[in-house]
């Protein structure tokens, strides 16, 4: 006989949720980001330009070591407050067609495509990378997740649930 999962109100999910955030968050962006972070954020990031940016990402990129600083200040202001600049709080949404060949008078055969600034897109990652790092820190990220970790993959992950079998099956 299954034991019934008590009902749960989302609400009081999403409370937990937000009260374990603002605990955890100061914790996970305490230590700031650095200019090595910045930098190797920046010059692994992709060259595209989104036209909200005051300078196209090929030019940023080549006077990186000038604007590193100003950069590197912005970000660290960003994790501080838990906010993004107000000048990088927008985007630019355009519809995209699901498929060629799809019928482009009908509005269900498309997709809205964001498109972020490129700062905004630096700091997410180094908000991705400082809360990866102190979920392994912590111990809190399973040790057999694959997803959003270093050297862990699908293949991964399929590794181990055929050393299970086969443990099991000898």
């Amino acid at each position: 006989m299954s034991e019934e999962i008590p009902p749960f109100d989302l609400d009081s999910v999403f409370v937990l949720l937000v009260h374990w955030c603002s605990r955890y968050l100061k914790q996970v962006t305490s230590d700031g980001v650095s200019f090595t972070d910045v930098n190797t954020a920046i010059m692994g990031a992709s060259s595209k330009s989104c036209e909200l940016d005051p300078i196209p990402t090929d030019i940023l990129k080549r006077f990186l070591p000038e604007l590193l600083p100003f950069i590197t200040d912005l970000c660290n202001a960003s994790l501080q407050q838990g906010c993004l600049p107000l000048s990088q709080r927008h985007t630019v949404i355009r519809p995209r067609i699901k498929k060629a060949g799809l019928d482009t008078s009908d509005t269900q055969n498309y997709r809205p495509v964001s498109n972020l600034t490129f700062i905004s897109k630096i700091v997410e990652r180094l908000v991705c990378h400082q809360l990866v790092d102190f979920l392994e820190r912590t111990l809190l990220l399973p040790s057999l997740q694959s997803a959003y970790r270093k050297n862990h993959s699908t293949e991964t992950s399929v590794l181990k649930v055929i050393t299970d079998v086969l443990r099991v099956a000898s």
